[in-house]
């Protein structure tokens, strides 16, 4: 079985597109996790694409349910509008029922709450989600948990390739969360980590 690959295509602002072969991530199955996988597990961050393929999205759901038997957070990134947008947003949710914290981008999480118009509504997503992260462009990321809401801006750069720029910034967000448990600190570790990806060609670091 091949590895997984991805072409991606960038245009003049930097921003890709992306043409996936799944390969080998297809065959994800509970034989692959065994139990001394959550030795030390505090975590646990899943994506949006082991959920819309069919052949791991109960392998997905498995694993939200046992960590939520060992006591580890959970965090799912949609990942894409394309896939959300056909497997409906109310699909995905209950796919990912239990799930402590969502990582959308804007366009993801207006499509999870059905919005038209260019605002979000964040108590919807917190009615889904207890906690959601929105990152925003070049406006930063925002936190919003009940009545709880920061946002932090972004530097001003010089952006080269957004390839990889929401993976760098939940990694980030989450090294800084699981330190400190600080919602600003969590978004400025995010931001940071998001900001030095995008002034490179390449996904990394």
């Amino acid at each position: 079985m091949p590895t997984a690959t991805i072409v991606l295509t960038l245009d003049d602002d930097a921003d890709r597109t992306m043409y996936v072969d799944r390969a080998a991530n297809g065959t994800l199955t509970q034989a692959d996790l065994p139990d001394d996988l959550w030795d030390g597990v505090d975590w646990l961050h899943l994506t949006g694409y082991t959920f819309f393929d069919p052949q791991t999205r109960d392998v997905a759901i498995d694993l939200i349910a046992e960590a939520k038997r060992r006591g580890t957070g959970v965090s799912v990134d949609p990942s894409t509008t394309a896939f959300l947008r056909e497997v409906t947003p109310e699909a995905f949710a209950e796919w990912t029922r239990g799930v402590d914290l969502l990582v959308p981008n804007l366009d993801e999480a207006r499509l999870m709450v059905g919005a038209t118009g260019p605002f979000v509504d964040f108590d919807a997503l917190t009615r889904m989600y207890p906690q959601v992260v929105v990152t925003l462009g070049s406006m930063g990321a925002a936190y919003v948990a009940g009545g709880d809401r920061e946002q932090v801006a972004a530097p001003r750069i010089q952006v080269v390739d957004t390839t990889g720029a929401g993976d760098a910034f939940t990694a980030g967000f989450l090294a800084s969360w699981l330190e400190q448990k600080d919602p600003r600190a969590a978004l400025t570790g995010g931001i940071g980590a998001a900001s030095r990806c995008v002034q490179q060609r390449g996904a990394r670091p």
